[in-house]
């Protein structure tokens, strides 16, 4: 459809006699989406073909957004993955305190 609703040897006359579309467009799981409100009534006139096919490529695009962030929440609890630790806990005190007791120590000898 893509192609011949953007091919530029199509005329009004041949379009609609050939189609008969509607802002509406059926996804993949068979249910009905609308691309504006109230698509599935409105005509798409031939100077709006070019239009319609923008919506509906970018419908289409984003057609398994949901179903995608899904997966990735599941799969996140499922791994559990836990957060990289740059140093073992505790340890941060001890480090930052043992730098300052070296520099003291340097400055005490000065």
């Amino acid at each position: 459809m893509i192609n011949y609703l953007s091919n530029p040897s199509l005329d009004i006359e041949e379009y609609e006699a050939n189609m008969n579309l509607t802002y509406s467009i059926e996804f993949t799981d068979g249910k009905n989406y609308e691309l504006i409100p109230n698509g599935s009534e409105e005509k798409v006139e031939f100077e709006d073909r070019f239009k319609y096919l923008e919506l509906c490529i970018k419908e289409r695009l984003c057609e398994a957004d949901s179903q995608i962030s899904m997966i990735k929440k599941g799969i996140r609890k499922m791994a559990k993955v836990p957060k990289p630790k740059l140093w073992p806990d505790g340890d941060i005190p001890y480090v930052i305190q043992k730098k300052l007791t070296n520099e003291n120590e340097i400055l005490k000898a000065i």
